[in-house]
């Protein structure tokens, strides 16, 4: 100091500017850090829903056609294949909302599952061609 009064060097900030600072600095971090750990966790969950979906579509074909094979038949409509099983055809989940499977008898030992995803595209498993599996149809 000089005998102005007026400090002379370094400058002196006080404690609540320096925390003012570091908050200005922490706070977007910790948003960021934070937002990004919720996208982490639902890219976790969409995996996750994935893979349930695609089970689950792959069982109830292999499980219709076991069904076919036991009685010789295709069940005539949904109503007897959901008696025959003993529950209702499962959904599929797109975006979190569930989306029923539909079942048509095609022939006397021949049958369609079908289910739509955002209301453009339909998934179709043609038990006439047991080989293409599930297969995307767009609208």
């Amino acid at each position: 100091m000089d005998g102005s009064g007026k400090q002379h060097g370094r400058p002196q900030y006080s404690i609540g500017c320096l925390l003012l600072a570091t908050a200005i600095f922490a706070v977007p971090v910790a948003g960021l850090s934070y937002l990004l750990h919720c996208r982490n966790a639902c890219l976790v969950e969409v995996e996750r829903r994935t893979t349930q979906a695609l089970h689950t579509v792959q069982q109830i074909a292999i499980d219709v056609e076991k069904l076919c094979k036991k009685l010789g038949r295709a069940p005539k409509d949904q109503e007897e294949l959901e008696s025959l099983i003993g529950k209702s055809l499962p959904n599929v989940h797109d975006n979190g909302y569930p989306t029923p499977i539909h079942y048509w008898q095609t022939g006397d030992t021949s049958f369609m599952l079908q289910y739509e995803l955002w209301a453009t595209d339909d998934w179709i498993y043609d038990s006439a061609k047991p080989e293409a599996g599930w297969v995307q149809h767009w609208y």
